[in-house]
């Protein structure tokens, strides 16, 4: 028999019933593992369909970001197109109208030089062979005279229009007296027809004279005719438009260079 030690039971050993001993796991042992497995998958499902919905909304918040994008950048264009065609519009009136008025003072230009150069007219001898001075562009033509008006004498620049309602410059050798004359111009200023105005004592190369504006022959625009006494005679110089300055200008010009023997 074997020595007793610390560590050696006083006793000797009993056996343990078989009926006592562990045979396999405990009953109900991973009955849950199921229902745990069924949760697991059920928390991954929500997981991935929590996923699904961010990302739809942040698909959708995409979408409508890109559409507002998209319409702030039509309305940006759209802003870009009309600011530009507003300019555009105005440059070309700005430039039709500069244009036009440079093309205007261009051509008052190119007459106003014009003027400076002249050439004479002398009318016929037995009308005495007065004369005046005209710009060099300037046309002259000579119509037959009547019992009345002895010589109708048209001057315009380039070209003539016996025709025409407006020329620059028309002198008439009218053979009645410059009292009778008058008389019929002061009465036209007098009844205020034709927006005659009352006429203006003036003189034309020593010799009495008469200057008057009015609507000569019931035109649209006032004119000037300046009745010059002539003997038993008189001299009737007429222009049509006083609304161009420069042909007025050059009107009163061969007024003032006539000379009357």
């Amino acid at each position: 028999m074997p020595p007793t030690t610390p560590q050696s039971p006083q006793k000797p050993s009993q056996p343990v019933s078989p009926a006592n001993q562990p045979a396999g796991l405990p009953a109900g042992f991973g009955a849950n593992i199921g229902n745990l497995q069924n949760q697991q998958q059920i928390q991954k499902q929500a997981v991935k369909n929590a996923n699904s919905k961010m990302t739809l909304i942040l698909l959708i918040v995409a979408v409508i970001a890109l559409i507002g994008a998209s319409a702030f950048a039509a309305y940006q264009s759209s802003q870009l197109a009309k600011a530009k065609q507003a300019n555009a519009l105005q440059y070309d009136s700005g430039y039709t109208a500069g244009s036009e008025a440079q093309k205007k003072k261009d051509e008052d230009a190119a007459t106003a030089a014009s003027l400076s150069d002249t050439k004479t007219y002398t009318a016929p001898k037995e009308l005495g062979e007065f004369n005046l001075a005209v710009p060099k562009n300037f046309s002259v033509s000579t119509t037959p005279g009547t019992s009345k008006d002895k010589i109708v004498v048209l001057a315009n620049p380039d070209q003539v229009d016996t025709k025409a309602d407006y020329l620059a410059l028309r002198v008439i050798y009218r053979q009645e007296t410059f009292a009778k004359v008058r008389e019929d111009y002061d009465s036209l200023a007098k009844s205020k027809r034709n927006n005659f105005k009352t006429g203006e004592d003036i003189q034309v190369d020593g010799r009495k004279a008469v200057r008057y504006t009015g609507q000569i022959d019931r035109r649209e625009k006032l004119g000037t005719i300046v009745i010059v006494e002539v003997r038993d005679s008189t001299i009737i110089f007429q222009t049509d438009n006083n609304d161009n300055a420069t042909l007025l200008a050059a009107y009163n010009a061969a007024v003032q260079s006539a000379r009357i023997p």
